[in-house]
């Protein structure tokens, strides 16, 4: 994969990958915070495996019911009525927290953690990972983990990079201290704020099985948008599950577009 530049990112950062190296799942342009993982549900009862071409991107497996995945960095005050308006459609998230987010909303870390949601590590300051030390790299996961821990009592087990900021050494550093790499595939671009109708469209147009759709848990529109998106992902028939629901568990091989796969017996 070729290097590219994030310019939906208000802070416009430059991510690379060299094609061979170590990847991400699903690496493809990334921000942060808020996002949603899709999975198209499967009207036969089999257990319907699907490619996902997603933020952590694998094979789904069939959820017995609707699930999804959130983030969250800056602010808070909309946080409580995006968990009760997932809490309406029955479905479960991922947030990506930032440490200082942690710190600043401990309520809000155990009232996600109490719903039954997933929380995933994105640092502990928001450092852009490639240009710091692999020993502060990990003081970030280790930090962020140890803040988390205090209020759930448990310890998280995917790594967003701030601002999707990766090389081969940050996907490394991080899967040596028990992590999974994970970005995303459809970016909302709430955060231009160009009203509720734009996001909406963006988050509902061309999604796929195995989508995750970024948002940001403090943009101006997500609560107008949000149950026209919610409502549409259900008549679509699609089941909202958890980044940690999608990944494959076992062996397996991740290749240049962040693709996981099984890995093939020798």
């Amino acid at each position: 994969m070729k290097g590219w530049r994030a310019s939906h990112d208000p802070f416009h950062c430059t991510c690379a990958s060299e094609k061979g190296g170590v990847h991400p799942r699903g690496a493809v342009p990334a921000a942060q915070r808020t996002d949603f993982l899709l999975r198209r549900a499967a009207a036969s009862g089999r257990d319907d495996r699907t490619r996902c071409q997603a933020d952590s991107a694998g094979f789904l497996r069939r959820a017995r019911r609707p699930r999804a995945c959130f983030s969250a960095s800056w602010g808070g005050d909309q946080t409580m009525r995006i968990l009760d308006l997932l809490d309406e459609y029955n479905a479960k998230a991922t947030f990506f927290l930032v440490g200082i987010w942690v710190d600043k909303y401990p309520e809000l870390v155990k009232e996600i953690h109490d719903r039954g949601h997933e929380i995933g590590n994105h640092s502990s300051k928001h450092p852009h990972m490639t240009k710091i030390s692999e020993s502060r790299m990990r003081q970030e996961l280790s930090d962020m983990a140890e803040k988390l821990e205090a209020i759930t009592g448990e310890k998280p087990t995917l790594f967003r990079p701030p601002y999707g900021d990766y090389n081969n050494t940050v996907v490394s550093v991080a899967r040596s201290e028990g992590y999974e790499v994970v970005q995303w595939s459809i970016d909302s671009l709430d955060w231009k704020n160009k009203g509720a109708a734009d996001l909406i469209r963006r988050a509902t147009t061309n999604v796929a099985p195995g989508d995750i759709v970024l948002f940001h848990n403090d943009s101006k529109y997500i609560l107008d948008a949000l149950p026209t998106i919610l409502k549409t992902y259900h008549q679509q028939g699609f089941t909202l599950i958890p980044v940690g629901e999608l990944l494959l568990e076992g062996n397996t091989t991740i290749d240049v577009q962040g693709r996981q796969h099984p890995a093939k017996a020798e």
